[in-house]
């Protein structure tokens, strides 16, 4: 994914000034550069056209949430829902976002009131909505009042790479109607829920080399996902289990089916470090796992034989 020559340089450390600067681009996308600083966000930052890239200048580029904004710091995608239209080539990099979460009064955007969890936008730290072929990579978000990271409103082939999440007032990173898309080497500690929380059609996606230690609830908690590769995860004192799978109450149809977890390690979590919830959820495999300093059972399931396992070790 090639960053476009066109370059325009924020002219303040304010979310106006970004946003102007997102406006003055090219019709056929460009570069927006953020110089190391604070930048005040009063409204969120929307990258809701093609060929789109936000650059800092690593950690010291700082995005942080305005007092009582009650507002997501950065949206890729259209900000209507449902999304109008879909977007391409956004790339979001090298910068640190703070949620601001203490000083912010509500989850949704502007108190805006909710349908089935599907119509207000979340005051996460990035939002991506019906995005395609983009990526986000050497990003820190903390402190968001909703979650650090989530994917909505069917994204594919989105990467995300070099990511932290932390202390966020739910889930480190979310990902709904998500498919074929690529996540890797995250780090998501100190999240108040899960560390990563996937749902309503979270499929053929890989998510590798993460570190989930020290969240509230889950390390991973699943639903209605089908497909999917897990390796190289290590997941650490979890409030509760390290992996959950589960259905959406009694709609079998949305079982975690055919996921793969290679490679892990789930040690001093609260409950089970494996725990399937719904007989439902079935050819799933866990390979090459290791478990320890679990409170209950390193791996538990409603009915005996769900899960294929082999080269299995705990302690």
């Amino acid at each position: 994914m090639e960053v476009s020559p066109n370059v325009v340089r924020a002219e303040a450390f304010t979310g106006e000034a970004i946003q102007e600067s997102i406006r003055k681009l090219p019709p056929e996308g460009g570069t927006v550069f953020l110089p190391v600083g604070t930048y005040v966000i009063k409204q969120p930052i929307v990258l809701d056209r093609d060929n789109i890239s936000l650059i800092g200048q690593g950690f010291g580029t700082l995005l942080k949430l305005a007092d009582k904004a009650n507002a997501p710091v950065v949206i890729i995608g259209d900000a209507v829902t449902p999304p109008r239209h879909r977007v391409s080539g956004v790339n979001v990099t090298d910068l640190q976002i703070d949620g601001n979460r203490d000083n912010q009064t509500t989850e949704n955007w502007n108190g805006a009131e909710d349908n089935g969890h599907a119509t207000a936008i979340r005051n996460n730290g990035v939002t991506v909505r019906a995005a395609e072929d983009t990526r986000i990579e050497r990003v820190l978000v903390r402190k968001a009042r909703s979650g650090g990271i989530v994917l909505e409103k069917v994204c594919r082939r989105v990467s995300v790479n070099d990511f932290t999440s932390r202390d966020n007032f739910f889930d480190g990173f979310g990902a709904y109607e998500t498919e074929d898309c690529v996540f890797t080497r995250l780090i998501l500690i100190h999240n108040d829920f899960a560390g990563i929380s996937a749902d309503i059609s979270f499929r053929h996606n890989i998510v590798s080399e993460a570190v989930i230690t020290d969240n509230g609830r889950q390390g991973i908690f699943l639903r209605h996902s089908v497909r999917n590769l897990f390796s190289g995860l290590q997941i650490r004192r979890c409030g509760e289990h390290g992996v959950f799978l589960a259905q959406a109450e009694d709609r079998p149809e949305t079982a975690c089916v055919d996921n793969v977890f290679s490679q892990i390690v789930i040690e001093g979590c609260q409950a089970e470090g494996f725990r399937i919830n719904d007989a439902s959820c079935t050819g799933n495999g866990l390979g090459n796992a290791r478990f320890a300093n679990n409170r209950r059972d390193s791996v538990s399931e409603v009915i005996p034989g769900l899960l294929v396992r082999h080269d299995v070790s705990a302690r």
